[in-house]
């Protein structure tokens, strides 16, 4: 008898085996759940006679079970040993086994589809041995084929056939895969580019044999592991700019690793970062107001004072570029609010800035004199505009008869609006006037108090008074003057 080799390479036995393997895989299901069944009613039913059947029908359960097992295995008709689909590395040495359920009967075969050229051949121990690749030795009624050197040569589909060498019966076996493990390779986009709140599908496509399994990182942190894919789909449902940055992407299989980047790009309105404070500055000065924004794209910017859109005007205003505003040699009527207005195509942001410009102070009210006495003059006086700084205390000056305006000498007033002056000339006439003192500078003097006279001295308290020459008609009276006043 000869063998007539496949010529076909799209046609299969395998389909037809393995529709049989179902049928067969039903039935013995179905008898192993009536043996269930029965050994069920048997221990928990009423008829306890038939527990002596209980060993026989766990044999034959556990014969059911082995049989589904073996068919679990694709192990088809006639074999009890056959190979699997493999993938190996180049150069890797690897054994396919086979092995008749009656080796005596048949002469076992090995043939292979070569993936090269896509031709059937017969591989047998002199044809084997002579490429170099190969060797076929019979172990135990087992059919060994080794390949010893995995190539692109040896890259196919095998089966085994047990030629019947009585009747003209072959037992065919289903053809077993052989492929070469092949690195990774990455496919994706270089940009990826989305809308703030809106989601992103992270689209990656993979190749390799076998699939490789695959880590997603997000500027250096894992997002995400994945075993055995060809396509990766990574949701962002609702992107934020977080989510923007450098991606890696790892795949790994058997045959090696790849790794490959990408930028996600997220697209959003400007939003202003800088602090809004008010803020002080003395006149005459340089102010500069910062405006720092994160946005993409870019942003353009206008300053309003007021309201009022400003433009660059030497020596008055400076608008640069990055959003800076300098305002020079500022005035009184600087002050106010600035706004910063930031946009781009996806929306704009503002915020608002306040300066206060710090000017010399106003001068103080008229003072008061509240009281007096001979040496003493208690003050009392309103406060002026303190010019946006703090009064850090007043100047006094007095008038007397000689109608010019002297300083009290190492004379500090603080910051209240009451002083009591000290050590005035009794009987004496006096005028006062006060200017206030901040840290930009001191404001004019403020209008005289109404003129007051210090009370005068009181007469000497007389000492041994008495009384000498006395008569009927007269007496005289004495007494000595001491150091004293009267009180």
């Amino acid at each position: 008898m000869t063998y007539t080799e496949m010529t076909t390479p799209t046609k299969h036995p395998r389909d037809h085996i393995l529709k049989k393997q179902y049928r067969t895989r039903v039935t013995l299901t179905h008898k192993l759940f009536e043996l269930i069944t029965q050994l069920s009613g048997n221990a928990y039913g009423r008829k306890r006679r038939n527990r002596s059947h209980h060993p026989a029908i766990m044999l034959r359960c556990l014969l059911i079970i082995s049989l589904l097992n073996s068919i679990s295995g694709h192990l088809p008709d006639g074999f009890t040993k056959y190979p699997e689909d493999s993938v190996v590395t180049t150069g890797q040495s690897i054994d396919l086994e086979c092995m008749l359920k009656r080796p005596t009967d048949y002469s076992l075969r090995i043939t292979v589809r070569f993936l090269s050229n896509m031709t059937d051949k017969f591989l047998n121990s002199r044809e084997v041995n002579g490429q170099g690749h190969y060797k076929v030795a019979t172990k135990k009624k087992t059919r060994v084929l080794t390949i010893l050197k995995v190539n692109e040569d040896t890259e196919g589909d095998y089966r085994c056939i047990g030629v019947d060498i009585v009747s003209d019966e072959d037992l065919v076996g289903p053809y077993r895969k052989l492929r070469i493990a092949k690195p990774p390779g990455i496919q994706h986009e270089d940009t990826m580019t989305v809308v703030e709140s809106r989601s992103l599908n992270l689209s990656v496509s993979f190749t390799g044999l076998p699939l490789p399994n695959v880590t997603l990182y997000r500027n250096g942190t894992m997002e995400a592991f994945i075993p055995n894919i060809d396509t990766l789909q990574y949701l962002l449902p609702h992107v934020t700019r977080s989510d923007a940055g450098l991606y890696t992407v790892i795949a790994s299989n058997m045959a090696g690793e790849a790794k490959s980047e990408f930028q996600v790009i997220v697209r959003y309105k400007p939003r202003i970062m800088t602090e809004s404070t008010p803020r002080k500055h003395k006149i005459s000065s340089n102010v500069s107001f910062s405006c720092d924004v994160d946005s993409n794209p870019r942003s353009s910017f206008k300053w309003l004072h007021n309201k009022t859109e400003l433009s660059s005007h030497p020596n008055l205003y400076s608008l640069l570029n990055n959003g800076q505003l300098i305002v020079h040699n500022i005035r009184y009527n600087h002050t106010g609010t600035y706004t910063c207005k930031a946009s781009n195509e996806l929306g704009e942001d503002r915020k608002d800035f306040k300066l206060i410009v710090q000017v010399p102070p106003g001068a103080p009210g008229k003072p008061k004199v509240e009281s007096y006495t001979r040496t003493t003059v208690q003050l009392k006086w309103e406060k002026g505009f303190d010019g946006h700084a703090d009064i850090t205390g007043y100047r006094l000056e007095y008038q007397n008869e000689t109608n010019s305006w002297k300083r009290f000498t190492a004379l500090r007033i603080p910051t209240s609006t009451t002083f009591t002056v000290n050590n005035l000339r009794p009987n004496g006439p006096y005028r006062f006037r006060l200017r206030a003192v901040t840290s930009v500078g001191h404001s004019q003097w403020s209008e005289p108090s109404e003129e007051i006279m210090t009370h005068p001295l009181a007469p000497l308290k007389p000492l041994q008074r008495g009384l000498r020459n006395i008569n009927a008609t007269s007496f005289d009276v004495y007494w000595n003057v001491s150091n004293r006043i009267m009180d």
